[in-house]
């Protein structure tokens, strides 16, 4: 007997059979209008809106014949479903957990990546979306009882997740000031201190050889001699001190940070 006419016993069963409660001959009338349902749309390629109805005409409250042909139908029916699991994975080849999948504009339900998917035989439109990244979309076609189908997809960040993270703006570092000028004075005491003494080993040489021994030569003349060496050695003594004062300086200077945190303004509490 072929699935219609079996139906159409099933319902003239449900409606002529003996009396019963209300509520009982409503629930045959369920289980007959569910049989029926679920027929249609596996014969219109719906499996999963097919096995929704079979699992309603399969309880035990059915007719024990609507129950009998439900239950066998709903194992070839749950045979037929295809089922597909989704890979998605990032533009350098990591795998992605929480993607949600659409499916024809209807949103799946959440479920541990690599499960499988139930889904109807046919065309189907797949959208695929993940926090930080560009949705994509692609048609896929699943045949009648294909299982574990691989739906693999690349997802690329969006444009707002791909930007470079701005770097912070660095505050233009100061020249050390007081090193520098203690170092410049230091290098010009130095320079003084060359020019002088060899201005005084000229002048020393001149008098040399013009009146020989210190003695014999004009007081005035060896007083200013001896006033050039002396300014010479005080020169070079104040610039080799200058420049390591200097340097002292330049080494122990505080970090940039702590220089920063210095200039800040106190902050002012007001009760």
């Amino acid at each position: 007997m072929g699935r219609r006419r079996r139906l159409q016993v099933l319902l003239l069963l449900a409606a002529t059979g003996a009396p019963a409660t209300r509520a009982l001959a409503d629930e045959r009338d369920v289980c007959a209008s569910a049989a029926e349902a679920a027929q249609n749309r596996r014969s219109e390629g719906k499996l999963l809106e097919a096995r929704r109805q079979l699992l309603v005409c399969a309880r035990d409250v059915c007719p024990g014949l609507v129950k009998t042909d439900c239950t066998t139908w709903l194992g070839e029916v749950e045979a037929s479903i295809p089922t597909v699991s989704v890979h998605a994975r990032d533009d350098r080849g990591r795998d992605l957990v929480d993607v949600l999948v659409v499916i024809d504009g209807t949103t799946m339900p959440r479920a541990p990546a690599g499960t499988a998917l139930r889904i109807d035989p046919g065309p189907h439109r797949v959208r695929y979306e993940a926090s930080g990244f560009s949705g994509i979309e692609q048609t896929v076609v699943v045949a009648e009882g294909e299982r574990n189908r691989l739906l693999e997809v690349v997802l690329t960040p969006s444009a707002a997740r791909s930007e470079p993270e701005p770097r912070p703006v660095e505050a233009p570092r100061r020249a050390p000031i007081v090193p520098l000028a203690v170092g410049g004075v230091g290098v010009v005491a130095l320079a003084a201190f060359a020019v002088l003494e060899i201005d005084a080993q000229v002048e020393y040489r001149a008098i040399q050889d013009g009146c020989g021994a210190a003695s014999t030569c004009a007081p005035d003349d060896v007083d200013a001699l001896r006033t050039k060496f002396i300014a010479a050695g005080a020169g070079m003594a104040a610039g080799v001190v200058l420049i390591g004062v200097g340097a002292v300086l330049l080494l122990t200077r505080p970090p940039a940070a702590a220089r920063a945190a210095r200039r800040r303004p106190a902050l002012e509490v007001r009760f």
